[in-house]
């Protein structure tokens, strides 16, 4: 049933949740933590487009693919709502007209997370085929895992845009809430989506170590592949503060103020995956920069001037991403092909060997 002007004046200006005992509602200038938003919110995008700006310089395959527009909207749904109306806000100092907007937005922001995190994590997973699954059939798990893993990301993020977007009809019933009398709620979807997310986290994360610890090198050079590619940890820390959040976003009556959290650790969550992306390109791009080149030749010319020549050690070599690796193994060859050589990871100590002295 249609509601007149004057009631919907009245459901408007009446507050959004009763509040607290002793709590007196402060609608005018709410307290709020914009500030820590900002600060967050900044670093995300600042972070991000630092690391856009490492992989575009690789010239990788991927880096018009990353999911970068799904990104910028939803930094642009977070700024928008740090406006609109404050982060860290309790709901009992707001009216319920002031939450029209923010619903609008948290509607944009979260379509546009569920549109970026399978493309990020596809990239990723790509990626990483590149370096450990020279063999692309039914027989290599890596390979079969990473397309499974990318089917389900691309299927779940298609489906769970539409049913954000399909809660309520008509559409605009979504964030003006009172023309929608009916609508189901997204609780429980909102959470089997931050389980599935944290699980395919921390699948991602785990799936390079079981290819590493079969490369023929020794185990001390394992370890440090291991350890930088086990950069995916810190993607799964921010999907288990997503889920935590999320958690109590569904099951608290306050949720202007729970929304604050989750939408920075959503964001950080996104870096976190282009982080993950830039990471295998770093040694790649510093081998490659005439900076690095000068600064080791600066550096090995004054090593040399200082020491006695010593028979026992060779010539000093300048790193060549193009060498080949002395590991036999496809995996090892492939990456030292991508950039990702023992020689970026190791000190200099460790690349000067005694001829014929094998690691």
């Amino acid at each position: 049933m249609p509601i007149t002007q004057k009631e919907l004046e009245q459901l408007l200006a009446a507050p959004a949740l009763e509040a607290p005992n002793g709590v007196t509602p402060e609608f005018e200038n709410p307290p709020n933590g914009n500030i820590l938003a900002y600060r967050i919110t900044t670093f995300c995008m600042v972070f991000t487009t630092l690391c856009a700006i490492i992989r575009l310089y690789g010239k990788w395959l991927l880096e018009r693919k990353l999911g970068g527009g799904a990104f910028c909207g939803a930094i642009y749904a977070a700024y928008a709502f740090i406006n609109s109306p404050g982060s860290y806000v309790h709901t009992w100092n707001l009216r319920r007209s002031d939450l029209v907007e923010p619903f609008r937005l948290i509607l944009v922001y979260r379509c546009c997370y569920s549109a970026a995190l399978p493309c990020i994590k596809t990239a990723i997973l790509l990626d990483w085929c590149q370096v450990f699954a020279t063999q692309r059939d039914r027989k290599n798990v890596f390979w079969v895992v990473s397309i499974v893993l990318i089917v389900l990301q691309c299927a779940w993020g298609a489906i769970y845009i539409v049913l954000l977007n399909l809660q309520c009809s008509p559409h605009h019933g979504i964030w003006e809430f009172w023309v929608c009398e009916e609508r189901y709620k997204l609780s429980y979807i909102m959470l089997a989506s931050s389980v599935f997310q944290l699980v395919t986290d921390v699948i991602i994360a785990v799936l390079p170590q079981t290819k590493i610890w079969g490369l023929q090198m020794s185990w001390q050079r394992r370890t440090i592949v291991a350890i930088f590619f086990g950069v995916g940890a810190i993607a799964c820390i921010a999907a288990s503060f997503v889920f935590y959040y999320t958690f109590t976003f569904t099951k608290e009556e306050d949720t202007m103020w729970n929304i604050g959290p989750l939408l920075s650790w959503s964001d950080l969550e996104m870096t976190c995956g282009f982080f993950i992306l830039s990471a295998t390109r770093i040694p790649k791009m510093v081998a490659k920069s005439r900076f690095f080149l000068t600064v080791k030749n600066f550096l090995d010319m004054t090593i040399k001037s200082r020491d006695p020549p010593n028979e026992n050690f060779g010539p000093q070599r300048v790193f060549n991403p193009h060498d080949k690796p002395d590991q036999t193994s496809d995996d090892s060859s492939q990456l030292h092909k991508h950039g990702i050589s023992m020689d970026n990871l190791t000190s200099a100590s460790q690349e000067q060997l005694r001829p014929g002295e094998q690691v």
